[in-house]
């Protein structure tokens, strides 16, 4: 995961400080700025990002690593649009899909061979000239059994099932078109 700034299109020209190696990606007139991250798990905001208008906005990825399966959906349970592969830099081992989703998104997480999925709730949070990631685990119990306050992420709970069964995943598996 890591934190992206966006900054609207009209703010661009006053942000010449930008390194090459931060700037993300333009998209519908505003800037991703990649935010530097500390050994504290924190994202500095540079004092040039705070005298302007911008967003925080989560990256998160669809991924199969280290035995358990992740996918991503926005806060109502329905999937999310995947930016393409790699979305900036080598791709990182074992991601399948990028995700840039303004301040909040779910990510659903089940363990290889188990029914046993995580529905976590990742918030960004600015604390003055830093910011960080808030994680919430909001259930956790056998996909099976989610309960009817849980039941808009249902369709992502059985993507999250189905893909930690699928062996040398490569694609995404819950994703909007």
């Amino acid at each position: 995961m890591n934190l992206l700034a966006r900054i609207k299109a009209d703010d661009v020209g006053f942000l010449s400080f930008i390194d090459d190696d931060e700037v993300k990606e333009t998209v519908n007139g505003g800037l991703f700025v990649s935010l530097r991250r500390t050994e504290n798990d924190l994202w500095l905001i540079p004092e040039e990002l705070r005298s302007v208008n911008s967003t925080l906005y989560v990256e998160c990825e669809e991924r199969q690593k280290n035995g358990v399966s992740r996918v991503v959906c926005g806060l109502s349970g329905k999937p999310l649009k995947a930016n393409p592969l790699p979305a900036f830099g080598a791709v990182r081992g074992g991601v399948q899909g990028d995700f840039f989703i303004p301040l909040s998104v779910v990510a659903v997480e089940c363990a290889a061979q188990s029914d046993v999925v995580s529905i976590v709730l990742l918030r960004a949070v600015r604390e003055g000239t830093c910011a960080c990631i808030m994680e919430t685990v909001i259930w956790e119990g056998e996909g099976n059994l989610l309960p009817r306050a849980f039941s808009k992420f249902s369709s992502a709970v059985l993507a999250a099932l189905k893909k930690s069964g699928c062996t040398n995943c490569s694609h995404v598996h819950f994703q909007s078109g």
